[in-house]
């Protein structure tokens, strides 16, 4: 995705660290991207914190 710089994910944990560029991603937009990997039928986004 434009705008990610890194992602870490952990399936087992059911998490993930994205870094990105806030002038061209918004949070909005990683959850959209997402959630159509699966069409939403696997997976979700819940519980987003934003770290400075």
């Amino acid at each position: 995705m434009e705008g990610v710089k890194s992602a870490t994910v952990s399936f087992d944990k059911e998490l993930a660290i994205v870094e990105y560029d806030t002038n061209s991603v918004t949070p909005e937009d990683l959850t959209k991207t997402v959630t159509s990997a699966a069409s939403g039928d696997i997976y979700t986004v819940e519980n987003m914190h934003t770290a400075e």
